[in-house]
């Protein structure tokens, strides 16, 4: 996705090419037989003009994908322009197609996109959401460029309408999107070229609609409404541009029903153009060959119909690169541990596998990919799938991903697109016959199995062709190509290919670079032989001439921390704002939106009568132009840098004309019956935010209103309760802080219609305030400490004004860089799995480095003044911590930490460039990433802790202590002592870190007799929380007297975690020395019931259940079990599903799962008295999880804490509850209005 190249030439050769491998892959196996490719002119049919005329790639915009695409435009309009030329432009674009998803302001996927018209009486507007105007802003490069148009929820004034009956619910759908349809066309001058009437992933599709939707628009004679604003002389122009709509069904999700449907139902059939369905190569094959059910889609676009016709044939949907590709290619998953480059699962070579598998299988000619640009913050549900990220407005930093590359090895060879009605537009054809795929899966394809893959398209004159051969394995691949019946000009091929780079060279020396050409041998066929790996596309194009071909991707500024002035425009690291939005924009200027094949003057006076106010100018004259317009009526205004994830958020004027931001969607707008059902919430702001105070004020219209809310440091998740500090108000004063989605404080203050809410979050100190009181201090013990800022309403009109993000004296703001755990700068050693196939989206970038093998080394160069290791961790990790080659710890404990949060932080450094080695000693690290610290500190710090601790420590005698313990402590002194002289990017946080090293490092002394390596014992056993640490330790399966650390003697222990804690043995173990040791050790409460970890079956071993069974008796007498009856201990296991593919070493992997619409439950039979049960949840699929747990006596239901699950994290709730009398209790754990509940262990203590 970055740097600006020149294309190499290599130097032709004849029947074969010269072979290279990957970085570090194994030999290629022995050759199979060449595979026979026949291109046969009579194949090329020129006269299947809908079926076999290959369309191109598509970009879906949706659920906020676009959303920040606009602020790129107004803060950095060369980026933003560069980025549709890069796209759209050129003589063959990587994008000829954009479909918009229609929005209703609710959450159908990564956030919400606006509705078009909220009531039936709103005149409809299409630049509040971004999709219509990219769309415009493309058409400006490529004006054939062609627009699509579906939805997935309603508008809740659409809903009421359809809610009534079969059919009654039609003409205010099609109101709907008519006057979305014509407002687009008035507006940026194109008329929508395609419509789905159906439900976006429908499993049963409404062909009813659809044939009636086909109807009205043919029959549609009112283009005389005043409501479509259409002048008298171009109405019949544009009646015309809409009839020609063409109707597509119905993108149904791996369902395959339009298609049958298509060819049983003439009518249906002449209604639809096109047939689209998402997220699988396969066609259908059920029952004989002739029937319907039997390849219904290869007999759509084949014409072999009643009716002899063709149709179009979508993959509708799919997904783009997972990740980056030059992270991806650090991976080692491929065969004995090598690197799969640019290929493997969910790669670039995997998604050129669907282009060619799904024309191959059922023959889908237009790839359209959700979403090909992510323009949303990262962190929502699906994040980090795309060929392009446009995630940082305020820098104007855009990723270009080799994936790009990848595709141009299809678009750059072909004359891509629709053909005109008379056929003539020379749009070339695939070839069924000299297409396969091999590769194995329907909608993740794996190519590993080195099977045949390749995709030919053709010239309908037969002057040309093109295959494109994709080898995705580790063996190289040999392809014979003949041709028969060409009127082929050139008797060569060029070859032009795209892999990874080979060792030393740069990450992209080997992207769409001509490897070579190809002459005919003896019997005129030509032979290329495919490295592992790679795409290759073998043309008789001569695109060596073409000066497109050298031209590369774009390079754009490097990422930067959003840090601005107080208008929150101009970058500025000087004063104390982060980020500031009133909200009027007076600082903001004009803004360029593109008038598709129309003009400027002529859309001018649409807008003024619509309440947006251009200039009457306009740039790039001519078929395709740009109007100019005033900042917030090209934007339908929307805020700037916020991306909604519920609700309807634009900026209005109050009663005396001041602008606020709004939250529209009331109590009327709000069942829409989104995917994921929230509260309206939005987020603004960087995700490398730490220390700081964002404040807003918020206003109510109702009093009845639910509580607005502010909240910080959100890295993950879609609603209020996805910010990690969270302070909700209602109109009558009341108020709480929230830590997620649990409260932590709460009180009243005087009620008004209009508060000032300030949140500070410093360090792990979190402070809330509400017109200039503090209203409550909290410390959290396991602290989220960095992310962005949220702002949340009920479904009530509600205000919010005067946002402002401003640093804490004392502390750091913020990381000022990103790196991943896979950046080539990045080194590890020892034992790792780098994994990037079907990585989680709750990972930066798809992929993580996992090590259980004490002695692996991951070293992090970077800048700064420390180093956060982030990634989802179970806190079991001890690592050895060395700086610029000077060890500053030992046996440092790591978190507990969710998906992007810090399992282990290092801070306090002089600001500058450093090196960091983390060698783990015990336990297991999961690293995703690395935040490095900033040195943006104001305000004075206090190093008193730092003398305190120097003075505590004082003057120990080196002789008596171990050479590896001491050159850890005389580090951390000298740390400590050369922070007193004044050292730049200090903050409190810094100075905590140093004293804690200091006296970490003195208490870490070991006696000069000790071993200096370390045996990780692992899980030693389980502790209840009162007990002391054992005197003895099993050590290779011998018992050993021991004596532990000062730390590990005065940890804390906090009940259903994990303890890990260090020692030696008092006796000698090896030549004469005592032996480090580390171990873990499970943390229960005494009187324990149960302690059950779900999902664990028969035969399988917890090893935490284990050991709390050897500490005290336990009601059950395995981990888990299904309940045989209602008196017996257990799940209920009708409609429960046990979690496949966990670690039974970790307590939060394992568990179980509801299907749609059940309940998970447990009988437990107890004794009588006073319990606490204390239940564990994961979230296994990056989803926003809100569930209720209560537990049932007889007829009495008592609830216990609401659990909120987020993407990748783990979550605990309590349930207290009082026995009478013997009897078996019925815990439940139910979803609470989003998707259905998961659990991952229980117990239960009695008080």
């Amino acid at each position: 996705m970055r740097c600006t190249r020149k294309v190499r030439t290599a130097i032709a050769t004849t029947a074969v090419v010269i072979l290279a491998g990957l970085v570090g892959a194994p030999p290629a196996r022995a050759e199979d037989a060449p595979v026979q490719i026949t291109v046969n002119g009579n194949d090329v049919r020129a006269d299947n003009a809908n079926g076999l005329t290959y369309k191109g790639l598509g970009l879906v915009s949706a659920n906020s994908t676009s959303n920040l695409l606009m602020d790129y435009k107004s803060a950095h309009p060369d980026q933003y322009w560069q980025l549709i030329r890069t796209m759209f432009g050129g003589t063959n674009p990587i994008i000829d197609n954009i479909k918009i998803e229609m929005g209703s302001d609710t959450n159908n996927s990564t956030g919400s996109d606006p509705a078009t018209m909220r009531t039936a009486d709103e005149l409809a507007d299409t630049s509040r959401d971004p999709g219509f105007q990219l769309a415009a802003d493309a058409k400006t490069v490529n004006p054939e460029l062609k627009v699509i148009i579906l939805r997935w929820t309603m508008p809740e004034w659409v809903q009421n309408a359809w809610n009534q009956g079969a059919g009654t619910g039609y003409p205010a759908m099609y109101k709907w999107y008519k006057e979305t349809t014509l407002d687009a066309y008035m507006r940026y001058g194109y008329m929508i070229d395609y419509v789905d009437p159906d439900t976006n992933e429908t499993t049963r599709p409404d062909t009813e609609f659809v044939k009636w939707y086909r109807n009205a628009i043919d029959s549609d004679t009112d283009f005389t409404n005043p409501r479509y604003g259409i002048p008298a002389n171009r109405q019949a122009g544009a009646a015309a541009a809409y009839r020609a709509t063409r109707i597509v069904a119905s993108d149904e999700n791996t369902t395959m029903n339009i298609g049958p449907a298509m060819l049983t139902d003439p009518a249906l059939f002449k209604a639809v153009d096109a047939a689209g369905y998402h997220y699988t190569t396969e066609d259908r094959h059920d029952g004989a060959p002739d029937s319907p059910t039997n390849l219904p889609y290869t007999k759509l676009a084949l014409g072999q119909t009643p009716s002899g016709q063709d149709k179009e044939v979508w993959y509708a949907e799919g997904i783009a690169t997972l990740g980056y590709s030059e992270y991806r290619a650090n991976n080692n998953e491929g065969a004995n541990g090598a690197s799969t480059g640019i290929g493997g699962v969910q790669s670039a070579l995997d998604v050129a596998n669907r282009l060619v598998k799904g024309f191959a299988n059922s023959k889908r000619t237009n790839y359209m990919f959700q979403p090909a640009i992510a323009s949303f913050y990262d962190g929502a549900q699906y994040s980090g799938k795309q060929l392009v990220s446009a995630q940082e407005p305020w820098s104007g930093h855009i990723h270009y991903d080799a994936s790009l590359y990848v595709m141009q090895q299809f678009t750059q060879f072909a004359r891509m697109g629709w053909e005109n009605d008379t056929n003539s537009a020379g749009r070339w054809r695939a070839v069924p016959q000299a297409s396969y795929s091999g590769a194995s899966g329907t909608s993740n394809i794996d190519g590993s199995n080195g099977a045949p893959s390749y995709l030919t398209l053709a010239d309908p004159t037969k002057k040309d062709f093109s295959t494109v051969v994709v080898n995705d394995s580790d063996q190289a691949k040999t392809y014979r190509i003949k041709t028969a019946n060409m009127k082929l000009g050139n008797d060569q091929l060029e070859a032009w290919e795209t892999r990874a780079a080979d060792p030393g060279q740069p990450s992209d020396a080997n992207y769409l670079h001509l490897a070579g050409t190809v002459r005919p041998g003896a019997d005129g066929s030509y032979t290329y032989t495919v490295r592992p790996r790679s795409i290759v596309t073998l043309t008789t194009l001569k695109k060596s001439t073409d000066p497109a071909m050298a031209e590369r991707l774009p390079q754009t500024p490097a990422p930067a921390v959003l840090d601005t002035d107080a208008t929150g425009k101009n970058p500025d690291t000087g004063d104390d704002y982060l980020y500031a939005d009133d909200f009027d924009y007076a600082e903001e200027g004009p803004v360029q939106v593109g008038v598709a094949n129309g003009s400027g003057k002529e859309i001018a006076p649409y807008l003024k009568s619509r309440g947006t106010l251009p200039a009457p100018d306009t740039v790039n004259g001519g078929g395709a132009t740009r109007s100019i317009q005033t900042y917030l009526g090209s934007r339908g205004n929307q805020p700037r840098y916020l991306v909604d994830q519920t609700g309807a958020w634009e900026v209005g004027t109050d009663r005396g004309g001041n602008h606020l931001l709004y939250q529209y969607l009331d109590q009327s707008m709000k069942n829409t019956r989104a995917w994921n059902p929230a509260q309206p919430n939005s987020l603004v702001g960087d995700h490398r935010w730490q220390n700081y105070t964002a404040s807003v004020d918020v206003s109510f219209t109702d009093a009845a209103s639910d509580p607005a809310a502010l909240g910080i440091r959100q890295q993950t998740g879609m609603t209020t309760g996805s910010a990690a500090y969270n302070l909700r108000v209602r109109p009558t004063g009341a108020w709480t802080l929230y830590r997620h989605d649990t409260a932590v404080a709460s009180g009243t203050v005087a009620p008004r219609d209009r508060y000032r809410l300030a949140l500070t979050g410093a360090g792990a100190t979190i402070t809330a305030a509400i017109d200039g009181r503090v209203v409550s201090n909290y410390t959290d013990p396991a602290p989220e400490l960095a992310g962005r800022v949220n702002l949340g309403s009920g479904f009530y009109r509600t205000g919010f004004d005067n946002l402002k993000v401003q640093t804490v004296p004392g502390y750091t703001a913020y990381a000022s860089s990103l790196i991943d755990n896979m950046d080539s700068i990045v080194t590890h050693t020892g034992t790792w799995s780098k994994r990037a196939a079907n990585g989680d989206a709750m990972d930066w970038y798809r992929t993580t480095s996992t090590s259980s093998t004490a002695g692996s080394i991951i070293t992090v160069p970077f800048t700064g003044t420390g180093l956060d290791i982030l990634g989802g961790n179970g806190g079991d990790a001890t690592l050895d911590i060395a700086v610029d080659g000077v060890p500053l710890a030992r046996n440092a404990a790591t978190l507990r930490s969710g998906k992007r949060q810090a399992t282990y932080s290092l801070r306090g450094l002089p600001d500058g460039q450093h090196t960091a080695t983390f060698t783990l000693k015990s336990g297991t690290l999961i690293a995703d990433a690395f935040y490095a610290i900033s040195a943006r500190v104001g305000g004075s710090v206090d190093t008193g802790p730092i003398a305190a601790a120097l003075a505590a420590v004082g003057s120990p005698n080196q002789s008596e202590y171990s050479d590896q313990s001491w050159s850890v402590f005389t580090a951390t002194r000298a740390a400590a002592q050369a922070a007193l002289t004044g050292q730049v990017g200090l903050d409190t946080v810094g100075v905590t870190q140093i004293a804690r090293r200091l006296t970490e490092a003195y208490n870490a002394l070991i006696p000069a007799n000790t071993t200096d390596t370390q045996k990780d014992v692992g899980l030693a056993g389980a502790l209840t929380t009162t007990q002391d640490l054992p005197s003895t330790v099993v050590i290779d399966g011998q018992s050993h007297p021991v004596t532990w650390s000062t730390g590990s003697r005065s940890a804390g222990r906090t009940a259903y975690t994990t303890l890990s804690v260090w020692g030696w043995t008092n006796d000698a173990y090896v030549d004469g020395k005592r032996q480090l040791f580390s171990a873990n050790y499970e943390v229960v409460p005494p009187s324990l019931a149960y302690y059950i970890d779900s999902g664990v079956t028969s035969g399988q071993v917890s090893p935490q259940y284990a050991a709390v069974a050897a500490n005290q008796p336990l009601m059950n007498g395995s981990a888990d079990q299904a309940s045989t009856g209602p008196t017996t201990w257990g799940y209920r296991s009708d409609g429960v599903n046990v979690k496949a593919g966990t670690n039974l070493s970790d307590k939060n992997s394992t568990g179980l799962w509801a299907n749609s619409g059940r309940t998970i439950q447990y009988r437990l039979p107890l004794d009588p008295g006073t319990y606490t049960l204390t239940a564990g949840f994961h979230e296994w699929w990056g989803a926003t999880r809100p569930m209720s747990q209560t537990v049932t006596i007889g007829a009495t239901t008592t609830s216990g804490t609401p659990i909120n699950l987020t993407p990748g994290a783990d979550a605990t709730g309590t349930v207290r509850f009082t026995v009478s009398q013997p009897t078996t209790i019925t815990y439940t754990v139910a979803k609470a209005g989003g998707p259905d509940p998961v659990l991952s262990w229980l117990a239960v203590a009695m008080d």
